[in-house]
């Protein structure tokens, strides 16, 4: 069969058994990568990645005589042609591209492994024609499974995009891949030449890589997962970093708002009889608002909850506290301001987007109970929540970069051994917090 057939049936099964590879190779790939950013103008940039690739393809199919070694070679140029193409339209580094490929290898060649199981079977156990099961039977399987693997294997992966350096053994398995799925998938039809072996035995040797290629998924996934926590750990102990840093800053600013306080109502005093009573008392009650000495019994959560009081009254919430501070000291004062300021910033933010201005509360509640620090906070807030491993899911636009505050929460809390839970019931979000005190 070849691309200068009069007849325009077989023209059309030579185009499909030229690049059937390669567009399995595309939608196997796809799989992975389908929610990376685009390069603009994408539509240009697939068109015509699509199209050279078409055009090596078939050349390649009209030109070069078939043998396991051109054969070897042509697995080998598609690959790198779909590297290529990634580069070309999506936002990735060459380790992302690498490790995507390997991906798509994989799942490439486990879907065709699983569907050719399917139509041997059917080969021995049916009548069907052997060009029906090739042209027919086969894209249809190989169609049916690519959203099975996607749920078993690709989803998670996808979940866990692995960051722009990914881990140095990539290229390892790439070689490995292409060994199992290319190099000796090859070498074995050309010492089987024309050799009928029983079906059995084909069988055993296609489950064998079929095997393979899962756990290779799997591995990607362990890998990608492994990694994706790493960066995670890393942005995490930057973010305490930096609240550690604004805990010292506001500190600062705290201790100078009180001095400039007491400065003010000491001058106020001063006036004596310049000002009546009235007038007097007017001006202490406002000054009041900016004295932001709280009494919480840890200076860390003093610190932290003079500036969100503040805050809170600005923006019309409703904070009532009941605090004794003191059951905290076993813990360092960054982690106190860390846990308490992701708490009460989600809090505020929350309840701040409440419309009904009697709806608009926060309750904390800190105390010892039977060797526990207990840690009771609670909100309305409108809308719907997401949870993901036991915690809410972030609702701004980017997750990447944000949704940190309440996997830092756990990650102080499992620090001292203790349990957080959230519940979300009747419009009302309770975050409860127990510490076993040392």
């Amino acid at each position: 069969m070849t691309m200068l057939s009069e007849d325009p049936i077989e023209t059309v099964l030579w185009f499909f058994q030229s690049s059937g590879f390669l567009f399995e190779l595309i939608l196997s790939i796809g799989l992975y990568t389908w929610k990376l950013d685009r390069r603009p103008p994408i539509f240009f940039r697939m068109g015509l990645s699509l199209t050279l690739m078409l055009i090596i393809c078939l050349v390649w199919a009209e030109l070069v005589h078939q043998n396991p070694y051109t054969l070897i070679l042509r697995v080998t140029v598609f690959y790198a042609m779909c590297l290529a193409a990634m580069k070309i339209c999506l936002c990735l580094s060459t380790g992302q591209a690498v490790f995507y490929l390997v991906a798509g290898v994989a799942t490439q060649h486990l879907i065709y492994c699983g569907a050719q199981i399917i139509v041997s079977l059917l080969k021995s156990f049916t009548d069907m024609r052997g060009d029906m099961l090739s042209y027919l039977v086969y894209p249809v399987i190989f169609l049916a499974l690519l959203p099975v693997v996607y749920r078993v294997f690709a989803r998670s992966i996808v979940e866990h995009a692995p960051p722009s350096t990914v881990s140095k053994h990539i290229p390892l398995i790439l070689v490995g891949v292409m060994l199992c799925v290319n190099v000796f998938a090859c070498l074995f039809d050309e010492l089987v030449g024309n050799t009928r072996i029983p079906v059995l035995a084909y069988l055993m040797f296609t489950l064998t890589r079929l095997i393979t290629c899962i756990f290779i998924l799997v591995l990607l996934d362990e890998i990608s997962g492994r990694r994706a926590a790493e960066q995670d750990g890393l942005m995490l102990q930057r973010l305490l970093a930096q609240q550690e840093q604004q805990m010292q800053h506001d500190k600062e600013t705290v201790d100078l708002i009180n001095i400039k306080a007491h400065d003010i109502k000491k001058e106020i005093n001063d006036l004596g009889t310049a000002l009546d009573k009235d007038e007097i008392k007017d001006l202490n009650t406002l000054i009041d608002v900016y004295d932001t000495k709280v009494k919480a019994g840890n200076e860390a959560l003093e610190i932290l909850l003079a500036g969100k009081a503040l805050l809170c009254q600005k923006r019309g919430i409703q904070f009532d506290r009941m605090i004794d501070g003191s059951c905290l000291d076993f813990m360092r004062q960054g982690d106190v301001y860390s846990l308490f300021a992701n708490a009460m910033d989600n809090a505020i933010e929350a309840t701040d987007s409440l419309d009904v201005m009697t709806d608009k509360y926060i309750r904390l509640i800190v105390h010892p109970d039977k060797g526990m620090a207990v840690i009771h906070l609670e909100n309305p807030y409108k809308g719907r929540l997401i949870f993901k491993d036991d915690l809410p899911v972030t609702t701004k636009s980017d997750a990447r970069y944000h949704g940190f505050g309440m996997r830092s929460m756990r990650m102080i809390v499992t620090r001292y051994k203790g349990y957080m839970v959230v519940d979300d019931s009747q419009g009302i979000f309770r975050l409860n917090i127990l510490l076993p005190v040392p």
